[in-house]
């Protein structure tokens, strides 16, 4: 689907601006960024554009665009949504991304998953391996949708969840506020929890049962 030209409209004048609205990208390389944006968009039209403050480790607020919305994964043969936000850092592109899964109101974070923390922020061998101009938004969503297919990062949060207690002897990472609940007939599809099995209406709720069928693959290491 071609990219609107209100997107395009949007992207140029945030990327052109000057002074205090100018945004902290290489000015030799904000076309690759405004590239790698609306290409990324075109691929998955669930994604759009946005910027916003953010705030790094080490307290420092800067004000960064993003690509936000869901990517698709297919999971035991269905269709599901992910929640995704990628941020595009200071030195993009030849930095890799800062990605989070942000789950809603309604959905965990899987505990010990292969390439996503407790936080929500996303580690993958490709942008481990970043290296521009060879990698690019769209392989890495591509790559991300894959991934999460064979081992979904979020699940339904089953009744009754209690969150685990914060831990407090590592440090914090720096997290976008968790996105908002979709409104009613666009939830976002996700898969249950392990153990329970989907209802044949496709959409999660009160008809979920608990089956020993279609378990979640395991992991198969921490993320450091």
């Amino acid at each position: 689907m071609p990219v609107s030209a209100q997107v395009q409209y949007y992207l140029n004048a945030k990327l052109t601006a000057t002074g205090a609205s100018a945004l902290p990208y290489d000015e030799r390389l904000k076309f690759a960024v405004r590239d790698q944006l609306l290409a990324v968009v075109e691929r998955y039209p669930s994604l759009s554009v946005r910027d916003d403050p953010f705030t790094h480790n080490d307290g420092r607020t800067v004000h960064l665009l993003r690509a936000e919305g869901t990517i698709p994964i297919y999971y035991m043969g269905v269709k599901y949504n992910i929640p995704l936000k990628m941020f595009l850092p200071e030195a993009f592109p030849h930095a890799q991304p800062i990605c989070y899964v942000t789950p809603t109101s309604n959905m965990i974070i899987k505990p010990g998953h292969s390439c996503v923390d407790g936080s929500g922020l996303v580690r993958s061998p490709y942008g481990d391996r970043w290296s521009y101009p060879r990698s690019n938004l769209t392989e890495l969503a591509g790559l991300l949708s894959e991934a999460f297919g064979s081992e979904p990062p979020l699940f339904a949060k089953p009744a009754g969840y209690v969150p685990p207690p914060p831990r407090t002897s590592s440090p914090a990472r720096t997290q976008p506020p968790p996105a908002p609940p979709a409104p009613p007939g666009r939830t976002p599809l996700y898969p249950p929890p392990p153990g329970v099995e989907r209802p044949s209406g496709g959409l999660l709720g009160s008809q979920a049962r608990p089956t020993q069928q279609h378990q979640p693959p395991q992991q198969h290491h921490q993320p450091s």
